[in-house]
């Protein structure tokens, strides 16, 4: 289902729940923040495509030309905004309870 995928509001309305302002506190620490955003869309398509094995949304009129280069960077994309999120909800809790819940 597409309404699961790791989307922007998702992930927001996720974290959220926590009663962090979790995309401004992101994109605060994301220089490209519209561009990682984008990209995260680009990726979810993909996903979607592969998964239901429909590629008309992601290659229209054409046969699929997704790269190994491009999965890379998906990943290290992935690996970037994970090390956000971790930071964010690091500092976020480290307020609530006086101190770093982890190691950074």
């Amino acid at each position: 289902m597409e309404s699961r995928n790791a989307q922007a509001g998702s992930l927001g309305s996720d974290f959220g729940w926590f009663g962090v302002a979790f995309w401004d506190e992101a994109n605060s620490l994301l220089a490209d923040n519209k561009a990682a955003m984008k990209e995260l869309g680009i990726l979810n398509d993909w996903r979607n495509a592969i998964a239901h094995q429909n590629f008309t949304t992601v290659s229209p009129a054409a046969p699929p030309n997704l790269t190994l280069n491009q999965v890379r960077r998906w990943r290290r994309l992935c690996d970037r905004l994970a090390r956000t999120f971790d930071r964010v909800m690091r500092t976020y809790l480290g307020s609530l309870i006086g101190g770093p819940p982890w190691p950074a």
